[in-house]
């Protein structure tokens, strides 16, 4: 499993397909990941598109059969900062 979150953080989010859980108030988005940027998540759904700040989401990524949950805090980095250095 952690070999799993591992590889997720390490690789590329955009493009991902995830469902996004606030971590105050339980109020999630799924959808499609198409822009990411240090603090921020943009997200395509079917409402449209959703900014969403990493440090008050949850996000859960399938990896084949895996459900990997992973908190925007860990992953709070800029892409290119965060795909050379080790995950949390």
């Amino acid at each position: 499993m952690m070999k799993a979150v591992e590889q997720l953080l390490k690789g590329e989010l955009i493009g991902r397909n995830t469902v996004a859980t606030s971590l105050k108030d339980n109020v999630a988005f799924e959808g499609k990941i198409i822009d990411e940027t240090k603090n921020m998540v943009v997200l395509k759904t079917k409402l449209g598109r959703k900014n969403l700040v990493k440090q008050t989401y949850a996000f859960e990524f399938k990896i084949g059969k895996q459900s990997v949950k992973i908190e925007g805090r860990h992953f709070a980095k800029r892409p290119h900062d965060r795909i050379k250095k080790s995950p949390i």
